[in-house]
């Protein structure tokens, strides 16, 4: 059984943590025995992080209480407080079954120490074996229980419920360091899904508007110019450069490069018509074959308030 811990990590590190009682090292026998090995060899060099590595892979070989110390105070110098206080936890529980009280008041102690500087969170479940029932604590899970109790750095800590086909619960509590807050999560109540009215995809319209702008403005600017031109020949007709006949009108060399400069812009006029109809045509296209999204509704409670969830879907 390895019971060394770690040469006492916490001597050569930290101050917060008292000494395991002295045992006998263990012979390297096993691959589990290796690694521990290792692992303390890697703590006197202070690589805790491979110290750690090591404690770890020997737990999952052979899961010894000794190792489970070792890696908890390695988990703890590493800022690790949350698994550090889980494994103390445990290793306390463990202690007491094997009637072990030396070890059992070891780990509790380690515990207690972290809870002092940290906050504890009293997670009580109205319905723990609701099937898919998710919890969450900042962001990471925990294991289901009718009591389930987490250790979280101080501040507004943000515990959310959710399960399939029902409402979600979610709630922030503040809570200090050292302190310890209780929160009830009631039973899930059962989703009432409202889909909204659909609307089309975003981007297509949004893409269908600017092409139909666009659009608009060269014509605009087609009218403008087509006016202008009109507006020159007029001009052109009735200046002392050009004369109407029968057969059409006259004009010296002057008047001719009016007139072919007015039919040029009356061209250019035409263009940005035929361009600007091209543009709203397309835009008309595009807005009506748009997919359209379904949004669905789904309400979401918490301790103090009730509010909802949008779920788009195409």
């Amino acid at each position: 059984m390895r019971v060394v811990l770690a040469v006492l990590l916490v001597v050569s590190v930290t101050a917060h943590a008292g000494a395991q009682p002295d045992v006998e090292a263990p012979n390297v026998t096993t691959e589990a025995d290796r690694l521990f090995e290792e692992g303390r060899a890697l703590v006197k060099e202070r690589r805790y992080a491979e110290a750690c590595e090591r404690f770890a892979r020997s737990y999952e070989i052979d899961p010894s209480l000794g190792t489970q110390l070792n890696l908890a105070d390695c988990k703890e110098v590493l800022g690790e407080y949350r698994e550090a206080w889980r494994l103390f936890v445990d290793a306390a529980a463990q202690a007491s079954r094997t009637g072990d009280p030396t070890r059992v008041a070891f780990a509790r102690k380690r515990a207690k120490t972290i809870e002092a500087r940290h906050a504890t969170v009293v997670i009580r479940v109205a319905r723990p074996a609701l099937p898919g029932l998710v919890i969450e604590v900042q962001g990471h899970e925990v294991t289901l229980a009718n009591e389930i109790r987490d250790v979280v750095k101080p501040g507004p800590i943000e515990v959310v419920a959710s399960a399939p086909g029902h409402a979600a619960f979610r709630t922030v509590v503040d809570v200090t360091a050292g302190a310890s807050i209780a929160v009830d999560v009631p039973e899930l109540a059962l989703a009432t899904a409202e889909p909204a009215v659909a609307s089309r995809d975003r981007g297509r319209v949004r893409l269908a508007v600017t092409l139909g702008a666009s659009g608009g403005i060269a014509m605009v600017a087609a009218a403008a110019l087509t006016l202008k031109a009109r507006s020159d020949y007029r001009g052109i007709v009735e200046g002392p450069n050009c004369m109407q006949m029968p057969g059409g009108l006259a004009c010296n060399a002057a008047g001719q490069r009016d007139v072919d400069g007015a039919q040029r812009l009356a061209d250019i006029g035409t263009g940005f018509a035929l361009v600007g109809g091209a543009l709203v045509a397309t835009a008309a296209v595009l807005y009506v074959t748009a997919p359209r999204t379904q949004v669905t509704v789904t309400p979401a409670i918490s301790a103090d308030s009730v509010g909802a969830i949008f779920t788009r879907s195409f």
